[in-house]
Parts: structure tokens; C-alpha cells; sequence
């Protein structure tokens, strides 16, 4: 898949699990569809270290065996979950993006686009929470996690250089600056939704001066 435009979509969660057992007929895939439901009400109620494969396949209606035709373990399943709702376990470039291509009214519509990011990780923060330990324990999260990170940077880092070339933005390195950008937004964001221990507004409000005072080249 190629990122040669900021915001194109990014490859899914799922795309590089190799599962078991890949369901073809309408009824495997049905069969696999409820696991995963099954899987996500158990880990929003639970936790993921609460649910086991077993528990899945209990609350899905199947024997335990059932489970394991379809997955190897409550990673795999917990993945497929996320790929259900990657706007809660990934920023998305395109709303900061176009946000910056109103340089005159930047910091509103950067403001409001971070907005937009805390809104999709405040509906499922149970699944943000669990993403985030999982890039550091399981092989195809973390993967998957530094793939997105680099179509972030790289696409951010070409929109940068192109608004420094038409005299609207600016920044010594547009790579770093691009960086910098992404785990700033990363990390404001789970402080406002994980640990709940600032303002959402004024920290958002402050997050986004930030980035224009940063960006956006004086008129």
C-alpha cells in the first residue's frame, strides 16, 4: 500500500496476524465474527488480563477447541478487536493535516482535531489502555504500532516540507519536526484519557498553540 498523501489510510491491525485458521464459508466467518464480539464485551467488562480463551468461547456459545480453531491465543483475537476500532488505538493523520491547511485559522481547527483524536480514545479507553501495553509485550502489536508510526512521520514530515517550500510553515528538520509532533499528540492524549490527571480543554488548548506557534510561519 503506498502513503504518497498525508491522511491515506493506514494498513489494518489485522493485516500481518496470521491466524490459524483464515474462515472462507459464510458460516466460519460468522463463527469467528462471534468469538470476537463475545471477546470484546468480555475484555471492556473484565480486562484483558481478566478473560481468558476458554472465557471467550464460553460467552460465544462454543466449546474451548472452538477458540483455538481460530486463534492462538487472546492476543490475536484482542488485535482483531482493534481492528474494529483503530481510530480509538492510533491517531489518525488526516484531521491534524487538514487542520494545518488552515493556516489562518490554525489554531482552532488544530484544537478541534485533537479534540476529534481525545473523542475516538474516550469511547473505548480500555482498549487504548490495553494497545499500550501490548506494544511492549506482544511481537504483532509493537509491529504493527511502528508501522503507523512511520506512515505518520513520513506523511506529516512531506506535508511539512511542501507548506515550508509555499512559505506557510516551518521547521529546521521537517523528519523531527514531524516526530515530535506525533508523540506529543500521543502522549497528551493518554494523559487526558488514561490518567485523567489534567484539564482536557486547557491542555488541548495549550497542545495546539503549540503546534501552530511551532509550524506555521509568522504572516
Amino acid at each position: 500500500m503506498h502513503h504518497d498523501d498525508p491522511g491515506a489510510p493506514l494498513p489494518r491491525p489485522a493485516a500481518g496476524v496470521a491466524l490459524p485458521r483464515e474462515p472462507k464459508q459464510e458460516r466460519s466467518q460468522r463463527k469467528q465474527e462471534r468469538l470476537v464480539d463475545a471477546a470484546e464485551q468480555l475484555f471492556a467488562e473484565r480486562g484483558f488480563d481478566g478473560v481468558t480463551g476458554d472465557d471467550i468461547a464460553a460467552a460465544a456459545g462454543y466449546a474451548s477447541a472452538t477458540f483455538y480453531n481460530y486463534f492462538s491465543d487472546k492476543t490475536q483475537v484482542f488485535i482483531l478487536v482493534a481492528d474494529r476500532h483503530m481510530a480509538a488505538v492510533v491517531p489518525v493523520l488526516e484531521p491534524v493535516v487538514d487542520a494545518l491547511r488552515r493556516f489562518g485559522g490554525a489554531h482552532e481547527a488544530v484544537r478541534a482535531s485533537l479534540h476529534q483524536l481525545l473523542d475516538n480514545r474516550r469511547d473505548l479507553p480500555w482498549l487504548r489502555a490495553t494497545w499500550r501495553r501490548l506494544v511492549v509485550t506482544a511481537p504483532e502489536v509493537r509491529d504493527y504500532q511502528r508501522t503507523v508510526n512511520r506512515v505518520w512521520e513520513r506523511d506529516l514530515a512531506r506535508f511539512i516540507t511542501r507548506g515550508i517550500e509555499a512559505g506557510a510553515l516551518r521547521a529546521v528538520d521537517p523528519a523531527a519536526m514531524a516526530a515530535t509532533v506525533r508523540i506529543l499528540v500521543d502522549s497528551v492524549v493518554d494523559e487526558i484519557v488514561l490518567d485523567d490527571a489534567v484539564d482536557a480543554d486547557a491542555t488541548l488548548d495549550a497542545l495546539s498553540a503549540l503546534i501552530v506557534r511551532a509550524l506555521v510561519a509568522p504572516a
